[in-house]
């Protein structure tokens, strides 16, 4: 969890080490900088060698037919916006369809775009931290185990399966929004912006619209009403698009993410819907893959009370920390 990470080093990694230990605190600092630097490459090298030059995986059927699509001219609003599966990741293809207008859909470009989104999510990482001459080099490697470990092949060579990282870009965005920027409205609506654009990069960007309210509760300035009431207003408009049948997959299934079914099978479906859709990603190829979710959705559950609770006890603070607190919230529903 990026967010943890970036609220244990600020608290526990700030404190000044004695002289005696000056040279073993270079050495944890150089340590820890060649640490990150050695993932990084052996990321880097891996895409390099592994990488095809063509499409691969799951692009075929998908982001194949944007880049066709807006060679031949033909691309509409319905092709970006289409519902495949309980996603809408119109980023992803509007990203191809530039590509495909600069680039001619250069595969070969194209192939280095996981890695740099990853490297763009390292950089807004480490914005997050407040700059300490110990806290840097070791967040950063910190950072780079996270963001860099090639736990999923698939998330390196396939640009379908890394738009997960582009959710985690406009995530770690809002934060660095809500954290450097001086709140208003133009904050506020840059804010709701990320919101957007997370949700649309993939339905893991859904929790944005409950996660960056809460953190900003961490700023005075946002607890009134007339916020609250316009990111209400925005999240409603925003899931009637999203939940509609507009731009529907002809082949895709109703199981999926439907207004009209959460109307019909009330409130409480559409809840273990999205909890059970996060917890995905801890499918971890055992038979019994539904324990697995239940033990992922329950364990979600209690960091959130416990971070909740942890937000009470800091309430009367009013500091920026809660920002990065609750950021901890986004990621743990990855």
């Amino acid at each position: 969890m990026i967010a943890a990470v970036a609220q244990f080093a600020n608290r526990y990694l700030a404190t000044p080490i004695p002289p005696l230990v000056g040279h073993l605190r270079t050495t944890i600092q150089l340590g820890a900088v060649l640490a990150a630097v050695a993932t990084i490459a052996a990321a880097a090298w891996y895409v390099f060698s592994e990488a095809r030059i063509v499409p691969v995986g799951d692009q075929w059927w998908d982001l194949v037919y944007i880049a066709v699509k807006t060679r031949a001219g033909i691309l509409g609003p319905e092709d970006v916006f289409m519902h495949i599966q309980g996603h809408r990741p119109a980023v992803i293809r509007s990203i191809i369809a530039l590509s495909t207008i600069l680039t001619d859909y250069d595969v070969r470009v194209l192939r280095f775009l996981p890695f740099f989104v990853v490297l763009v999510n390292l950089g807004l990482a480490m914005l997050l931290l407040q700059p300490r001459e110990l806290l840097i080099p070791v967040s950063l490697f910190f950072f780079a185990i996270v963001l860099f470990t090639l736990h999923v092949s698939k998330a390196w060579l396939d640009l379908s399966f890394s738009v997960w990282q582009l959710v985690l870009t406009f995530t770690l965005l809002g934060l660095l929004i809500l954290q450097r920027m001086q709140p208003g409205w133009l904050a506020f609506t840059l804010l709701v912006t990320c919101a957007i654009l997370a949700s649309l990069s993939t339905g893991a960007g859904l929790p944005s619209w409950i996660c960056f309210p809460i953190a900003a509760l961490g700023i005075s300035a946002y607890r009134r009403p007339k916020y609250v009431i316009v990111w209400m207003v925005a999240l409603v408009l925003f899931m009637v698009l999203y939940g509609s049948n507009y731009a529907l997959n002809p082949n895709g299934s109703e199981k999926y993410v439907s207004l009209s079914r959460a109307w019909k099978d009330g409130i409480l479906r559409p809840i273990l819907y999205l909890l059970q859709f996060q917890s995905a990603r801890f499918d971890i190829g055992w038979d019994d893959g539904a324990s697995t979710n239940v033990l992922a959705i329950w364990f979600t559950l209690i960091c959130i009370v416990m971070l909740g609770l942890n937000l009470w006890q800091i309430r009367s603070k009013g500091n920026l920390a809660t920002v990065t607190l609750w950021a901890d919230v986004e990621f743990l529903f990855r």
